[in-house]
C-alpha cells in the first residue's frame, strides 16, 4: 500500500490556487489536482478518489454542496478554504461538515489541519 496522498483542491482565484498548490506540495508524496468549477471536480470524481480535499464552496459555477455531498458519502474528509466565514453552512449546511480554515491562510495552519486530516 503506498503513502501517496491526493489532494483534490477546488478553488477559482488562480492567485490563490497556485499559492495554496504549492503550500500543499511542501508535504512529501502528494499529489494535488486543482480545479475550478463544481462541474469539472464532480466529473473528476467520477474516476477518482481524493484523501483530502481543500473545498473553496463558491467556485465559478456556484456552491459546490454536491462536490460536499460527495466527500461526505465516501467519507472523505474536507477543508472549507473560505474568506467568507460561514456564509457558505448558511446557505448549504453540508460545508459544516468540513473543517474550516478561513482565507487567507498561514501556510503553517493549512498544513496543520492537512496534516491532522491525513493522519
Amino acid at each position: 500500500m503506498s503513502d501517496h496522498k491526493t489532494i483534490l483542491l477546488l478553488e477559482d482565484e488562480a492567485i490563490i490556487a497556485v499559492d495554496v498548490e504549492e503550500t500543499l506540495r511542501t508535504r512529501p508524496k502528494v499529489e494535488v489536482v486543482a480545479l475550478d468549477t463544481c462541474e469539472e471536480a464532480m466529473v473528476w470524481l467520477e474516476s477518482n478518489s481524493p484523501d483530502l480535499a481543500v473545498v473553496d464552496p463558491m467556485l465559478r459555477d456556484g456552491y459546490c454542496h454536491a462536490v460536499a455531498m460527495e466527500l461526505v458519502s465516501r467519507s472523505i474528509p474536507f477543508i472549507v478554504h473560505s474568506g467568507y466565514g460561514g456564509g457558505a453552512a448558511d446557505e448549504q449546511p453540508i460545508f459544516e461538515k468540513g473543517l474550516w480554515v478561513p482565507k487567507p491562510s498561514q501556510p503553517d495552519e493549512l498544513l496543520d489541519v492537512v496534516g491532522r486530516l491525513l493522519g
